[in-house]
């Protein structure tokens, strides 16, 4: 049966960030020198923080699985190597595209750039990011975009200067406001991953420790 728009229809942020573990988190308490992470712990303390859970601990297989409800074994993506979701997995994405939801992705895919497996083929009818993983340089890095207007995608790529986490969050905001109807974004940064580096000093309005 098609899919059924419900009564309440709340907008949705997806955070994903890569390469990140509990003991990372101030929050989760595990480590006597996890980073300074107040945002994260503000939304913690209001929200619902898990503690027995378990994901893979490779990035392209739980992105998978966050993205589909499936484990790994089920999915067929196993590996981050050659990546690709299977174009008859169904997404979330997909599903509250279904039901009217504007849907975005913004950031890091590494779940495949072949034919029936990108974003766009993926529920996605907006995509701005590093379409095949992993980036060599936050501050200059291959930028992909992908908007589906009545059913045809159209591609480009370019070379982004602006440091990828800020320019991810800024195009976020900037699709959001212009948004009409319920909206799925879903934000998935390249950061923690390597290469390690120094964020821009202006970044944060407080001081990084640990």
């Amino acid at each position: 049966p098609a899919a059924v728009l419900p009564s309440s229809t709340p907008n949705i942020l997806f955070v994903v960030a890569d390469d990140i573990g509990v003991d990372n988190i101030s929050a989760y308490g595990e480590h006597a020198s996890s980073a300074s992470t107040p945002s994260i712990d503000a939304l913690a303390s209001d929200g619902v923080l898990f503690r027995n859970t378990w994901a893979n601990p490779m990035c392209s297989p739980s992105r998978a699985s966050l993205l589909t409800g499936r484990h790994a074994f089920r999915h067929g993506l196993l590996h981050p190597a050659g990546a690709e979701l299977d174009a008859d997995e169904e997404t979330v994405a997909e599903i509250l595209q279904g039901v009217g939801y504007a849907t975005a992705l913004f950031g890091k895919w590494h779940l495949g750039t072949s034919t029936g497996t990108t974003p766009a083929d993926q529920g996605y009818d907006y995509f701005s990011g590093a379409l095949s993983g992993n980036i060599d340089d936050y501050f200059s890095w291959t930028k992909t975009t992908q908007e589906v207007i009545d059913g045809v995608t159209y591609q480009d790529s370019s070379t982004e200067t602006g440091y990828a986490t800020s320019t991810n969050v800024a195009e976020a905001q900037s699709w959001i406001a212009q948004q009409s109807s319920p909206w799925l974004v879903t934000l998935a940064f390249n950061a923690g991953h390597s290469p390690y580096h120094v964020p821009p000093s202006d970044l944060h309005t407080y001081a990084l420790s640990g």
